[in-house]
């Protein structure tokens, strides 16, 4: 018997990448159909899924620190947008409303949520612009104030008080609503003043002034109606009624190219409020001057005048007054202008006084003070009141409104 050679493995495997396998038969039930095996190769594997890419709610919020009102040792922040003020909270408790509430409440026990920043506890303050929380945080802070006083006069910071009252009604922050329709008499009041005709305003640009003037009489309309403050009504209307017809029909353009517009209604009444403006400068304001002129034989203004003649015109004072008066009228300055609650302008004071006596000087300014207060009194009537009590009125009604 011959010795047989035992194959390696090796050379088995060699063979088997050289030479088809041969079928055979096997018993597995899947396979009795003398069928080759095949083998399924294995699929390619992908390439790894990039991650994700945060969409911007997974990304934390970034904050902007206000430049004034952030404080380091502040134990509270207030959010604006996307602004935050770090303050402390004994001076937001002090403003009442709904921060004397919020505040009364104990704080998120989680600092690692929204409701903090910096490991301070935060209190949004949504739908408010970040102006608006500077100048609240600066009357909290003492640092301004909408009426601004000087040794003359006092008047009236335009961008506090308009942010003011937004936020003392969004807020219901009474005592800040209070402080500001105060300041706003200033400009708009609803008693008769001795500046009254002069617009003490504060906290514009010299740059600015010009556009301004145009366009806070408007502004002020619109404010007042917003939050029912009839009593400052009338004197918007007078403000509005001195401008361009132009302006009050089609607003004003601000520098970033907004336009500022009032309602048709109101531009109805400010233009038959111009009107009747216009016809009181002669029949009310000046009517002393007019009626002096109608006389067939003008009499001195002053029973006690001593009908000498003025050393700069050689004229006797009635004389001087008819020429004063009949230069009105040519002049159009009787019925041309409807600033009726203005006094003579300076230059036309001084002429008056060099050129009458003592006694006829003081007759004429008290006859055209008189003037000045009839037509005060009259104001409501050109804007459709029946008269300041009326005003009045309304006004207490919307405050105990407000207040309840």
């Amino acid at each position: 018997m011959k010795p047989v050679a035992q194959k390696r493995t090796s050379d088995v495997l060699e063979l088997a990448q050289f030479t088809i396998v041969k079928r055979r038969k096997i018993t597995d039930p899947c396979r009795s159909v003398n069928i080759s095996p095949r083998i399924p190769a294995a699929p390619p594997t992908a390439p790894p899924a990039p991650p994700p890419e945060k969409t911007d709610s997974d990304k934390p919020p970034v904050y902007k620190r206000d430049r004034i009102y952030y404080f380091d040792h502040g134990d509270m922040i207030v959010q604006s947008e996307k602004t935050v003020f770090r303050v402390h909270r004994e001076k937001l408790l002090k403003l009442g409303g709904i921060f004397g509430e919020l505040l009364s409440l104990p704080p998120p026990v989680d600092q690692e949520d929204e409701s903090y920043i910096d490991g301070v506890p935060v209190c949004p303050l949504f739908g408010t612009k970040p102006h608006d929380v500077r100048y609240l945080m600066a009357y909290a802070y003492d640092k301004l104030r909408p009426t601004i006083k000087n040794e003359k006069f006092a008047s009236l910071h335009w961008g506090s008080a308009v942010s003011l009252l937004h936020l003392s009604h969004m807020f219901d922050l009474v005592s800040v609503r209070t402080l500001v329709i105060d300041a706003f008499k200033l400009v708009f009041p609803s008693r008769f003043s001795s500046i009254l005709a002069f617009p003490a305003l504060a906290g514009i640009k010299p740059d600015d002034r010009e556009l301004f003037l145009r366009t806070y009489p408007l502004q002020a309309i619109n404010l007042f109606r917003r939050y029912n403050l009839t009593s400052l009504l009338p004197m918007a209307y007078y403000r509005a009624a001195q401008l361009d017809i132009a302006d009050i029909v089609a607003g004003v353009v601000c520098a970033d190219g907004t336009r500022v517009t009032i309602p048709s209604s109101d531009v109805i009444t400010i233009m038959e409020g111009r009107e009747l403006l216009r016809r009181s400068r002669r029949t009310v304001s000046l009517r002393y001057l007019n009626d002096y002129l109608d006389d067939n034989e003008p009499e001195p203004p002053s029973p006690d005048c001593l009908n000498t003649s003025s050393r700069f015109t050689g004229d006797t004072c009635a004389q001087f007054l008819v020429k004063v008066v009949s230069d009105f009228n040519s002049s159009g300055y009787m019925d041309s202008k409807t600033d009726v609650l203005n006094m003579l302008p300076t230059n036309a004071h001084d002429i008056f006084e060099l050129n009458l006596c003592g006694d006829c000087f003081d007759k004429v300014s008290t006859e055209i003070s008189g003037g000045l207060v009839r037509n005060w009194k009259k104001l409501p009537s050109y804007f459709g009141w029946k008269d300041w009590k009326e005003i009045t009125e309304a006004q207490k009604s919307e405050d105990k409104r407000y207040e309840d």
